[in-house]
């Protein structure tokens, strides 16, 4: 067993900081230890952060993985939905920002009315049809991604999730990966890794992919990098690999004969 400094909101912002993003994170961290690796570990990656503090502690997670990258995830303690923040502060972030990534915390529920001018992506993870949790962070979106984990026909939740133009884009790990947009159907095999820890392959996937088509607004070649970032970062234990950065995505991509 190890440690490390993750969570959807943290991986995120550390590896589009490496591949060349400009971000900021948002996030609520308890004043303890854990707090302090967190702001630490940030510190260290030339990402910006923002805080509020929740007295329940900073948010944990215990990751069970099997040899195959299987995972089961619990959370101590989680974060509470109501708790003091400076609302104004964070409204001069949203209106600062070009892109919003919303990460699905339920404390992030208040702020979804502030975004309707912005462009949003959001990660829901492992998605399950049906479930009314996810609604207001799909309608907040207009790029959308999910795992395929928990969906009996994937392709008929990507048509429901991809009504009024949206972006949809499904991981299927090992079995690469899947998008839906404008009324059709891209696939993208994955590629040959070496499994040492699957943590953060999700999210790494996901910085691949956005900071590809801001740079090429080019689905497909979006699809293959974000395979790459993916597939890098379940070879290491890090939830980031330390050396990521763009131009090794496109050395990679290369060497594999990925154009």
């Amino acid at each position: 067993s190890y440690e490390r400094c993750g969570s959807t909101g943290t991986t995120k912002a550390v590896a589009l900081k490496k591949l060349g993003a400009d971000v900021t994170l948002y996030s609520r961290l308890g004043r303890d230890f854990a707090g302090d690796q967190i702001k630490a570990y940030l510190t260290h990656n030339k990402v910006p952060f923002v805080t509020d503090e929740i007295e329940s502690g900073t948010e944990r997670h215990i990751n069970l993985l099997d040899e195959s990258g299987d995972r089961i995830s619990i959370f101590l303690p989680q974060a509470p939905v109501s708790i003091g923040l400076d609302e104004l502060r964070l409204k001069a972030l949203i209106v600062e920002s070009d892109i919003i990534v919303l990460n699905i915390m339920d404390y992030n529920l208040p702020f979804i009315p502030l975004l309707k001018e912005k462009e949003v992506w959001t990660d829901l993870h492992d998605y399950l049809d049906m479930d009314p949790y996810y609604n207001p962070f799909i309608e907040a979106s207009q790029y959308v991604f999910l795992s395929s984990d928990r969906l009996m026909d994937y392709r008929s939740t990507l048509k429901k999730l991809g009504r009024g133009g949206k972006m949809v884009v499904v991981t299927h790990g090992k079995e690469g990966s899947t998008a839906y947009w404008e009324n059709r159907f891209y696939e993208q095999s994955a590629h040959d890794f070496t499994l040492v820890d699957s943590d953060g392959a999700g999210d790494n996937y996901f910085s691949g992919f956005l900071v590809e088509y801001l740079k090429k607004r080019n689905l497909e070649r979006s699809l293959m990098t974000a395979s790459v970032c993916g597939g890098l970062a379940i070879e290491t234990k890090e939830l980031v690999p330390e050396s990521l950065n763009y131009d090794m995505l496109e050395r990679i991509m290369i060497q594999k004969g990925i154009r």
